[in-house]
């Protein structure tokens, strides 16, 4: 197997990360195991895909031990099992924000597939498919309507895309709420991404919304 393109984190298989093995969107530093890729440092801001370690930890008692260094090249294709796809901040306890897993995105992750290791492409992918689905799940919920045209369109780890959060204001203006280095990173694929959808949408594809980027220092700052 060789080192893919897109930087590989591998996640212990214990209790503590059934969680996010199981949806949790996020990975904290203690559950990794070890990375892989071309790349010995995935870069801030990186997507990644997950895995899962299938491999037994081996260790005397009351110790664990990494069943592979902390970064290797890449380990034979049966010692772990993609999980999903995320992105990478090396100074942050949020060391992953999971985006598309695929015990609740298994179409999304065949979209994915297909991007054949092309970064911008699966990441372009992903925020097409989440902010066309958080569309739809407000016009389910009748926004916008006669009687409101101000609302929360995407709602940050609720809508899969943690850190990110959009509001409509009077059906005329798109505020985008930055708190995460990826979105930071990721500005111009998002906002490509927020005009696409935006002009998909039956109440606003004839109108010439505005869209506002703005950042919350704090979080950023948390956020590492």
């Amino acid at each position: 197997r060789s080192a893919p393109s897109i930087p590989r984190v591998v996640v212990r298989r214990t209790r503590q990360s059934r969680s996010f093995r199981e949806g949790n969107p996020l990975v904290f530093p203690g559950a990794i195991a070890f990375t892989m890729g071309a790349d010995p440092k995935v870069k801030l801001g990186s997507l990644v895909g997950v895995e899962v370690n299938l491999d037994k930890e081996k260790g005397g008692k009351g110790k664990k031990k990494d069943a592979y260094p902390h970064h290797q090249s890449a380990p034979s294709k049966d010692s772990s099992q993609l999980i999903g796809w995320g992105v990478y901040n090396p100074g942050s306890m949020y060391r992953v924000r999971i985006l598309c897993h695929a015990t609740t995105n298994p179409q999304l992750m065949k979209k994915i597939k297909l991007c054949k290791d092309n970064e911008d492409e699966a990441l372009a992918c992903i925020l097409e498919d989440k902010l066309d689905a958080a569309l739809q799940t407000r016009l389910a919920l009748m926004l916008p309507s006669d009687d409101t045209d101000t609302y929360r369109l995407v709602n940050g780890e609720g809508d899969g895309l943690s850190g990110l959060a959009v509001d409509i204001l009077g059906g005329r203006v798109a505020v985008v709420m930055s708190s995460a280095a990826w979105v930071e990173i990721h500005k111009t694929i998002i906002l490509e991404a927020l005009e696409n959808a935006i002009s998909k949408h039956p109440k606003y594809s004839e109108s010439n919304m505005d869209i506002v980027w703005r950042t919350t220092p704090s979080r950023l700052k948390q956020d590492g």
